[in-house]
């Protein structure tokens, strides 16, 4: 999955710190917000391509800011502060060129609102990238639930729940985004549930820009 958005780095966007993914020191300053960072899945994607991440989530250990210089993320997880900073107005929280929300959207109370929050921190000319679950079809969540077989009802589990393009698409521009782009990442993925059971899913890419100021 990595190797596919690095494969498609122009979807999002940016004129990158630095084009390749080699040692070479950033030609430009590239500032990413990794928002509901987990792990640092995104963080370590696109730490050759920026100069500082800023890693976040809803976690009680502390904050970290990554230098991009390194272009390696350490092994271990970002520290991270918790998600309050979306009440913060301190200067390191704003301006950011790059916002990332990956594969967490989907668990947030009121994402509408998240994503409009997160708009504001961008830079003009920013992009917020969204990488998360593509909603399965009607018929697809029937065939997942065993819909019509009754002795397999009880053994399914249900597929966690995504979002569909135009779903997106309005939550982006309704905070003011513009050029919005929308695009599935090639291959069938599996995520195993609590119960151990392993659900095949599908994943999009998704982003869109903060207006520069003569575009507004």
């Amino acid at each position: 999955m990595a190797q596919s958005i690095r494969d498609n780095l122009s979807f999002v966007g940016l004129d990158w710190a630095n084009n390749s993914s080699d040692d070479r020191r950033p030609s430009k300053e590239v500032k990413m917000l990794d928002y509901a960072c987990g792990s640092g899945f995104l963080s370590r994607v696109f730490a050759p391509y920026v100069s500082t991440i800023k890693a976040i989530d809803a976690s009680p250990r502390d904050d970290r800011t990554v230098h991009g210089q390194q272009h390696r993320i350490p092994a271990e997880s970002p520290r991270a502060q918790p998600a309050s900073i979306m009440e913060s107005s301190a200067a390191e929280y704003n301006d950011f060129d790059l916002i990332t929300v990956g594969a967490a959207l989907h668990h947030f109370p009121d994402a509408e609102d998240a994503v409009e929050r997160l708009a504001a921190r961008l830079k003009a000319g920013g992009v917020l990238y969204i990488h998360d679950l593509f909603a399965a079809s009607e018929e697809e969540e029937k065939e997942e639930q065993g819909v019509g077989d009754e002795s397999t009802k009880t053994a399914t589990t249900k597929r966690p729940t995504g979002f569909k393009e135009g779903e997106v698409q309005m939550m982006l521009e309704k905070a003011g985004l513009v050029g919005f782009r929308f695009q599935i990442v090639p291959g069938n993925f599996e995520i195993e549930m609590p119960n151990r059971k392993v659900l095949g899913i599908r994943w999009f890419m998704a982003r869109a820009m903060k207006p520069d100021v003569e575009e507004r």
